[in-house]
């Protein structure tokens, strides 16, 4: 008797999504109607890998009867230029689209990447290193662009600074001490040029 009311007290009747340029099909027969026993980590790592636009999807349970969804999409870090077209990538390396007029400000980042689809996670290593560069010194420069020199070195082009960067060295070692050389050029109330 008890398991017959729970199962109708606390059955799923709502579902509200949370987040924005999110459209949400659901399949009523992949997810457990019960709000309870509802297994939100199983679903959650289903739809992540389902949908790989998303950075992270998260539930909460409204009692009795409304099953909140907050869907959390990637944000862009950078605009790469390929050989046909410009897409934009997150900080690790996921092709969110192609880029437009308001993603102008974004870094452009210049390597030797040919192709590149809409939700494929890109793993070239001049592009894992352009992004960690980004994603380190996004407080501390402007950067306006990385460009690919050769195999081995990146310019990195920043307020009135050209940045060379070794593609195949931790790039996290260079990063910390570029930023404390460019603290130390700020207190004295300069930057080299």
């Amino acid at each position: 008797g008890l398991s017959i009311v729970v199962r109708r007290k606390f059955k799923i009747q709502t579902i509200e999504v949370v987040g924005r340029e999110v459209m949400v099909k659901f399949d009523e027969r992949r997810i457990d109607s019960n709000l309870l026993f509802f297994p939100a980590v199983k679903v959650r790592n289903e739809l992540l890998s389902e949908y790989p636009l998303l950075k992270d999807i998260q539930f909460h349970k409204k009692y009795p009867a409304t099953l909140v969804i907050v869907a959390i999409p990637r944000d862009p870090i950078a605009r790469l230029e390929l050989p046909d077209r410009g897409v934009l990538v997150d900080s690790e390396g996921v092709v969110l689209g192609l880029t437009s007029a308001e993603h102008e400000k974004l870094p452009l980042l210049q390597l030797n990447i040919e192709h590149a689809q809409i939700g494929v996670i890109l793993t070239e290593s001049q592009l894992l290193q352009s992004l960690g560069f980004l994603t380190h010194m996004k407080d501390m420069l402007l950067i306006e662009s990385i460009t690919m020199l050769d195999d081995k070195v990146l310019l990195v082009k920043a307020d009135k600074l050209d940045i060379y960067v070794p593609q195949h060295e931790d790039i996290i070692d260079k990063v910390d001490t570029l930023q404390t050389l460019i603290r130390g050029f700020r207190i004295k109330g300069i930057l080299p040029k």
